[in-house]
């Protein structure tokens, strides 16, 4: 992996997983501004609307030190891809919830999927960059929940104000396909 890593432009793989890494910060908080849209159609109180996030980070937590594991047995980039992509295919299975529960199975998911991320990104920048850049390198991943959790705040709404939160869900779904072919 070393080789490889070093043909690539570090500065690609640095935009793809920082990309990758926002996209798990994307995919948990869109559900905000869309929880009042998806409670009145299927009638959730605030309690059950609060237990999709729970749910997400119930599936992201006990992920954390096995996606640290894999990330120094395997190659963290498939295993990122493979997690990028699963969050994308459950962010956009939430278009099609016919009901709470089914939700609440697609919430814990999309966090098994984003809990291995970090770890991930963490091991391509650390085969990637020479040590004197590396805290740079981390410092721009590091930006990505900041990133993730505004761009949800600024899309979320206006999207689901012109396209409903089922399309909203589906448009963010999309953006994985950027992401994995870089």
């Amino acid at each position: 992996m070393g080789a490889e890593q070093k043909k690539r432009n570090p500065y690609l793989s640095l935009a793809a997983v920082t990309l990758a890494f926002t996209f798990t910060f994307l995919s948990r908080y869109i559900w905000s501004p869309l929880m009042a849209d998806v409670s009145n159609e299927f009638g959730i109180n605030a309690t059950q609307a609060g237990l999709y996030m729970s749910a997400f980070f119930a599936g992201y937590l006990v992920t954390q030190i096995p996606g640290g594991i894999m990330a120094d047995r395997y190659q963290p980039k498939y295993i990122l891809i493979t997690c990028t992509v699963l969050g994308g295919v459950m962010t956009a299975a939430m278009s099609f919830i016919t009901n709470y529960e089914m939700g609440l199975v697609i919430r814990v998911i999309t966090g098994i999927s984003s809990g291995c991320v970090m770890a991930q990104c963490s091991k391509v920048v650390a085969t990637t960059f020479e040590p004197k850049k590396r805290a740079s390198a981390m410092g721009v991943v590091l930006a990505s929940p900041p990133f993730g959790i505004t761009l949800a705040q600024s899309i979320g709404a206006p999207l689901n104000q012109a396209v409903g939160w089922r399309n909203t869900f589906l448009i963010v779904a999309a953006i994985v396909v950027i992401i994995v072919a870089l």
